[in-house]
């Protein structure tokens, strides 16, 4: 009998009929049995409905502090959400955020794109200075992000590689939104 990964993600279906789950933990790395203290992004494929599943990808984080200064504080890949782009790649946006180990209340998100149905990822860019939760998902040819604190963010892409994205719209702004809530009667 095959077992359901924990997930923390969504499972969504892809192009070619199988399941696509993204997750991520940290703990040991499946390339080579090495400890990460990091979270990492983890790819599993289904081919029978969900019935068994298989390791598809590992998306590693490796701290750059060139490119994020507090990078050895991020919690590393968290939170990844994908989404299957025109061209037949598949692009995950990713989360960047520990404040146990003293990261800042937010840092950046990253995109990362597989052309090879999740086996290899380019690595992975920043897409925001933020970007907790990041969801997407696809209308049409269209896809869009959406992505929040502080404040929630919109963006959307009809480049058919996902890689080329309009800038964000706030949706809503990272002031006290208390008086947005329903007031029920």
């Amino acid at each position: 009998v095959g077992l359901l990964p924990q997930l923390l993600g969504k499972i969504k279906v892809g192009p070619d009929n199988r399941l696509y789950a993204i997750t991520y933990w940290n703990g040991i790395n499946p390339k080579n049995g090495g400890y990460s203290p990091y979270y990492n992004s983890f790819l599993l494929v289904s081919d029978d409905f969900g019935y068994n599943w298989h390791l598809q990808a590992h998306i590693p984080f490796i701290p750059d502090n060139n490119d994020y200064e507090f990078a050895f504080l991020a919690g590393g890949f968290c939170e990844p959400d994908i989404e299957f782009a025109d061209d037949g790649s598949i692009i995950m946006l990713i989360r960047t955020n520990s404040f146990e180990k003293g990261d800042a209340s937010w840092s950046p998100s990253y995109i990362t794109r597989s052309t090879d149905g999740g086996k290899n990822w380019s690595k992975p860019v920043r897409y925001d200075d933020f970007g907790v939760l990041p969801r997407m998902c696809k209308l049409g040819s269209t896809i869009v992000s959406i992505y929040g604190r502080p404040g929630i963010y919109v963006r959307a892409t009809n480049d058919e590689t996902g890689l080329s994205w309009d800038e964000k719209v706030e949706i809503m702004t990272p002031d006290n939104r208390s008086h947005l809530m329903n007031n029920p009667t």
